[in-house]
Parts: structure tokens; sequence; C-alpha cells
């Protein structure tokens, strides 16, 4: 059966003037610009609505489930750096480079699904990077690797309405750090090591739920879905070895509704819309 999803996205004016960090993106939700919240099918679901364990078949695994990105600001700031080693004015490269942000991240996510119940792993790899302000040039750096293991299961105390839940546990390393570019350069390798290197252990809580309306339209299916992720914030705390921890998982409450027509040639087709960091 083939699917055409269009989606809608919202995000929280309140909090447009900071980046919206999210601590897991999975390919298909990403495809959908982050529509998910009340689709929740598949392996994703566990991190973005546990409720939508309950639409999975009664055994699913998945070995691997990669996601890897980078923006083209990255591939850029490569060939300026090359350009730099052959000769070219550091000074032009840094105007180049100033106010656009450099990221790149890679994880691996292997879950298995056993009826409304899943057990999932999470290693990830993400560094991100900012140049600001060319007048007095500040840098944000932001690097980080995450292991993380999560239990998830939903139930349906009717037809129409599932919860789910998820508990998981995170050792992450790596940290946020803002420096002036004079700071930067003058900033040993070992006291850099020590800005960026803490390392933290947190325990999380998510939850879910999704309500399918009752529709007078044959074929037609209306779904809305909440989510209410990493309750309370997931707070690191450092590890025996570490000078410090990690900056803490925010928490963050999203919304969304996915409306579904079965059409007779093109299957299904599902518009989206979320609600992120109510």
């Amino acid at each position: 059966m083939y699917k055409i999803i269009f989606l809608i996205l919202f995000v929280s004016t309140s909090l447009m003037s900071k980046e919206l960090e999210e601590f897991y993106n999975g390919v298909k939700p990403m495809g959908m610009g982050g529509a998910f919240t009340g689709v929740a099918k598949g392996y994703d679901t566990i991190w973005y609505n546990p409720a939508g364990l309950s639409g999975m078949s009664l055994f699913n695994f998945n070995v691997f489930n990669p996601m890897a990105g980078t923006n083209l600001n990255t591939i850029n700031f490569f060939d300026n750096m090359i350009d730099v080693a052959k000769g070219s004015n550091i000074s032009n490269a840094i105007k180049k480079l100033a106010g656009k942000p450099f990221f790149m991240r890679a994880h691996v996510s292997p879950a298995i699904v056993i009826s409304n119940f899943s057990i999932a792993l999470y290693e990830n790899y993400q560094g991100k990077i900012n140049f600001s302000n060319f007048a007095h040039p500040d840098v944000n750096i932001n690097l980080s690797n995450d292991f993380g293991v999560a239990g998830a299961f939903a139930f349906s105390p009717v037809d129409t309405v599932t919860f789910g839940s998820t508990i998981k546990w995170i050792k992450r390393r790596g940290a946020k750090i803002d420096l002036s570019l004079s700071q930067l350069l003058t900033t040993s390798d070992t006291e850099l090591k020590a800005l960026i290197d803490k390392e933290g252990e947190a325990f999380g809580f998510d939850c879910g739920l999704l309500w399918t309306l009752p529709t007078m339209k044959k074929g037609f299916k209306t779904v809305i879905g909440t989510s209410y992720t990493d309750i309370g914030n997931s707070t690191f705390k450092k590890t025996a070895k570490s000078t410090g921890a990690p900056q803490r998982i925010e928490e963050s409450i999203n919304a969304g509704v996915a409306i579904s027509y079965k059409l007779k040639f093109l299957g299904e087709v599902t518009f989206a819309a979320d609600m992120f960091h109510i």
C-alpha cells in the first residue's frame, strides 16, 4: 500500500528565540518535518509517542535503525579550511562562516517489539558549531555522545484510546560551551578538553496518548496525539571521574493530529500537523 503524507509544522512562538533541541531525531519523523506525534508508527514511536506501540504487529525486530546527517554549511566549512591551508585569507574565511550553524549527527537505535512492549538501545554522536557576531566573534560549541537503554509499553483501556510510557537511562559525554574567538585561539587543548569532556548519567520518563475520533465518513480516520517527554527535565548526575555534568535534557509537551483517508488507487493519504514545546 502506498502512503502519501502532507504535513504542517507548528512551533511554540515563546521559544523561537532559542534553539529547540531534540534528544532523538528519527529518519521518518524528520522526513515529515517532525509532524509525528499523531502519526506515531514504527520504531521511532518509542522516543516520540510510546502510545504508538499499540499499532505495531505482534513481533518486530530492527537491527540498526541508523541515521546520519549534516548540513550544507558544514560541507562549505571544510572547503573554506582547505582554501585557508592553501594560503587564502583567514579573515575572509571567518567572515564566510559568521552566523552560520555547522552540524553533524549520526546514531543507531536497534529495537525489539513484542506485542505492546519494546526494548531499545541508542547510540548517538553529535557535533554543532556556530560562529556569531563577526565584529566580536563568538563560537558556540555543542559536542556530545549519548548511549542509552529504553523500555516502553502501551495499553488501550478502550478501542479508541491508547496510553504509552517510556523509561530510559542515558549516559552522556560532552557539553555545550560559548567562547569568544580570542578565547578559542588562546585556550590550550588540555583546557578545551576539560571544558567539553563532561560525563553524566540520567533517567528520563516519557508518556503519550493517542485518541482515534469517531467519524461519519467511511475511509477517514482522525487521530489526536499528545506526548510529554523528559518529564520534569532529565538531569544528568556527573560520574565519579568527571569534573562536571552535561546539560540536562529539557522537558517538552507536544501535540499533533493526523487525518488519513484511504484512496482506491493511491492507498492511504495522511495530513499531519504538530505543535512542539507547548
